[in-house]
């Protein structure tokens, strides 16, 4: 049997009706059984499914769908689980809207998630549900319905939203004065007077520092402007191509200065950082290569200079390194320790470009790249086998089956939508087929101007399908640790990015729980949510114990395995709670490293 697998799966349906289950020690659970025989229950609840004996069975009671909908809606108001809640509650009153009652436990629902939203300044969430809070009662006769309190959070919102309205017009003010350091400034006031600002001004911000760190590189200090350019990234992932050579050259200089003072510790540590932005940068691997020869490793520093040259090493004998290094030193243009370095801003723009008639394929040693550009499937082509390289490295996975994978480079975004069904916030998918407990074929999907492609696209998709090619039943490592690992092999500053939105969301009491995030099957209505929780649950696991242990999550990942318990034995923590709690503290003390 064949059987596609994409990375996007649907949502499991939640409940239709619910039951109360009222057991022999006395405890109650509510949730729907789902099957039930003279041995065993089965409950369906939020974080999955429960299986129970029937002997610590007491009783059942049948709820109707509304009222369970309504109780579930209030228990996830009290657990702060705003956007569930308000859903649930719409999906009560959409099944009877004839009762007063429904809609009196909708406008309460609407009524607390409101009060959250604007005491935390999510304006955009408050606003929303203000307006459909109003539209259940338009002539606001009916106090039951408290629409005049819906019109009192209302108009705090649109104080705060002219408040940043105005901070933003003054970080225009100053941008358009060439006053990149104040524009700065206000840009950030505006994040922090309310979250939802981070989406509107991160392209306007990242401009700042691009143009800020262009000055600090006339001044000659290339230090201040690369650490400008790091944080423009964080802001704008889509400026990586753009900006990697202007980066290289800013970022490299006070490294070779360590090399020639024979600081090798404290060169290492800085291209490390380096490398985080850039792994593939040829001039970036070959001061790695420098380092390794300087602390007379001279295996690592031919394994750094075949890397910059995209080939393997040979033996490292001191006349082969010498020989290697010769040879990227003319590529670079190097002359007796004299190198100007390219810092030249990239012209991507002739990959927009795409030839009539049918696609092209350019075959390498482990991909196909199906394409109708040439010189953007070259470019895809040796990023892609770069990446594959350096993630089996960093994961210490090697998939079983050596088969080809197919990049497929459409000709624009909506050819891309189209064909592949794929949301429009997606800048890429994967798709593999499974034949007799195999991966028999693999499939990468983009297209030739997605922003992100050489740089965190396939480096993504190709770490989702390493992972699932080494999975024992690739549908029991939970979802968000897939997009967690991946998000991980993706560049420092697509990292930065999702860490930086998501201590914005919990400052404001705003997180995905756990339990729901293990659970879940699919992405939020903000998936950017589900990619940052899922990177801070890997990024957390591994750094506290280490990328083998986190990597055994994959190894093991298999139905008889449940991922509660599987997170806990990695972890060592004795309870979901405990994890949760050890987690937040870990990304919030984990801010500016």
């Amino acid at each position: 049997m064949r059987l596609w697998l994409v990375l996007l799966l649907p949502l499991s349906c939640l409940c239709a009706r619910a039951d109360w289950i009222y057991l022999v020690s006395g405890k109650t659970l509510q949730g729907e059984v789902i099957s039930q025989n003279e041995n065993f229950v089965v409950i369906k609840v939020l974080s999955g499914e429960i299986k129970l004996r029937a002997e610590d069975v007491e009783s059942i009671e049948r709820q109707k769908p509304q009222d369970y909908k309504f109780d579930l809606g209030r228990q996830l108001l009290q657990q702060h689980r705003y956007d569930r809640a308000i859903a649930m509650l719409e999906e009560a009153y959409l099944l009877d809207k004839t009762t007063s009652l429904a809609k009196r436990k909708l406008a309460l629902g609407y009524f607390d998630a409101a009060q959250h939203f604007k005491d935390h300044n999510q304006l955009t969430y408050a606003r929303e549900i203000c307006e459909k809070w109003i539209k259940l009662d338009p002539t606001g006769k009916n106090r039951e319905l408290l629409g005049d309190e819906a019109t009192k959070i209302l108009a705090i919102v649109s104080e705060t939203e002219k408040k940043l309205d105005d901070t933003i017009t003054r970080a225009h003010t100053y941008a358009e004065n060439a006053d990149w350091s104040s524009a700065i400034s206000a840009y950030e006031n505006a994040i922090g007077l309310a979250p939802d600002a981070r989406r509107l001004v991160s392209s306007e911000i990242a401009h700042c520092y691009v143009r800020r760190a262009s000055e600090h590189a006339r001044a000659k200090q290339p230090t201040h402007a690369a650490h400008d350019l790091e944080a423009a990234l964080s802001f704008d992932p889509t400026l990586a191509d753009s900006l990697e050579q202007f980066y290289v050259a800013c970022a490299l200089p006070s490294i070779l200065d360590q090399i020639g003072r024979n600081n090798v510790a404290g060169a290492k540590v800085g291209v490390q950082r380096v490398l985080g932005f850039v792994p593939a940068n040829k001039s970036v691997l070959y001061v790695c290569g420098r380092i390794e020869e300087a602390g007379g490793n001279l295996l690592n520093a031919a394994t750094q200079y075949a890397k910059a040259l995209k080939t393997h090493a040979a033996n490292p004998t001191p006349e082969y390194i010498a020989q290697i290094r010769k040879r990227i030193e003319t590529e670079l243009n190097i002359k007796a320790d004299a190198w100007q370095i390219d810092s030249g801003l990239a012209d991507s723009s002739a990959f927009a470009s795409a030839a009539e008639g049918p696609a092209q394929i350019k075959e390498t040693e482990n991909f196909q790249i199906v394409h109708f550009n040439a010189a953007l499937a070259d470019k895809a082509a040796e990023a892609a086998e770069f990446s594959r390289s350096d993630i089996m490295a960093k994961l210490g996975l090697n998939p079983g089956s050596k088969i080809k994978i197919k990049i497929i480079l459409y000709r624009t975004q909506s050819e891309y939508t189209t064909r592949t069904t794929q949301p429009e916030w997606t800048g890429g998918c994967s798709k593999f087929v499974f034949e007799g407990g195999h991966m028999v074929e693999a499939q990468i999907h983009s297209w030739q101007t997605s922003p992100r492609l050489m740089k965190s696209v396939l480096p993504h998709e190709i770490t989702h399908l390493i992972v699932n090619s080494c999975i024992p039943e690739h549908s029991a490592l939970p979802r968000c640790l897939h997009e967690g690992f991946a998000v991980m092999m993706e560049p420092t500053f697509r990292q930065e990015y999702f860490m930086n939105f998501l201590r914005m969301r919990i400052k404001s009491r705003d997180f995905i729980p756990l339990t729901d995030l293990i659970a879940s099957r699919d992405y939020p209505r903000d998936p950017e949510f589900f990619y940052a929780e899922g990177f801070a649950l890997a990024n957390y696991l591994v750094q506290e114990k280490g990328m083998a242990s986190a990597v055994s999550l994959i190894k093991n990942a298999s139905s008889g395995n449940k991922p509660e318990a599987e997170l806990l034995r990695v972890s060592g923590r004795r309870s979901i709670e405990d994890l949760q709690s050890d987690w937040l503290e870990w990304i919030g003390k984990s801010a500016g490293k």
